[in-house]
């Protein structure tokens, strides 16, 4: 995933238009960021971590295989929070979000040192089952520890929208305009923004 802004477009049909929940990602790959992350330990003894990601509605034989061994290997290493995450991607980029979320809890759980994007991806992964409260849940979590994180508060406005609290949404939504979100969450919340109007406007 060495994209800057990832847009996952799920979520309720509303007035033609999706409201989505977003996350962001850094430049680095998916193997860079989790090999980054693994310290004094013996990288021998651990499963290859690949730059395979599958592509949209494809699951490729070699992912499939990854996540055969990951499994197998965390599932009797709980603790290593490092596979742990790359399994949660995995099972979040092959289409299997219900599987992730599992894995993103644990981790989140277990890696008190973890930075936002985790709890993002979890985010998401609710959002991809329509599990709303839950999604919300996860946000209020997220902001508790990450402060006014502007991708979190745009995610709870998505969130919102989504159930049909249109007020929440955009009060959530006008507090990442006075945040130092980057262009890019920016650009959506505006967008965001315009698509409420639009709906208040056409019920007038």
């Amino acid at each position: 995933m060495n994209k800057k802004v990832i847009f996952l477009s799920l979520i309720v049909l509303l007035i033609g238009s999706f409201f989505v929940i977003q996350a962001l990602s850094n430049q680095q790959t998916d193997s860079q960021r989790v090999q980054d992350q693994v310290t004094g330990m013996d990288k021998s003894s651990l499963p290859a971590i690949s730059d395979t990601t599958p592509s949209a509605g494809n699951v490729a034989h070699n992912v499939k295989m990854e996540i055969k061994e990951l499994a197998g290997y965390v599932s009797s290493h709980r603790n290593d929070t490092t596979h742990v995450l790359r399994l949660a991607r995995l099972y979040q980029d092959s289409h299997e979000p219900a599987k992730a979320i599992t894995l993103y809890e644990q981790y989140v759980k277990n890696n008190k040192s973890s930075g936002v994007q985790p709890w993002l991806d979890l985010t998401n992964c609710y959002g991809e089952t329509q599990q709303w409260a839950k999604a919300l849940n996860a946000t209020a979590r997220t902001l508790k520890r990450f402060h006014n994180n502007p991708s979190a508060l745009y995610n709870q406005g998505a969130i919102y929208a989504n159930m049909q609290q249109y007020s929440k949404a955009r009060k959530s939504w006008e507090l990442v305009l006075k945040s130092n979100a980057s262009a890019d969450v920016m650009h959506i919340t505006k967008q965001s923004l315009k698509k409420l109007d639009s709906m208040n406007s056409s019920q007038q």
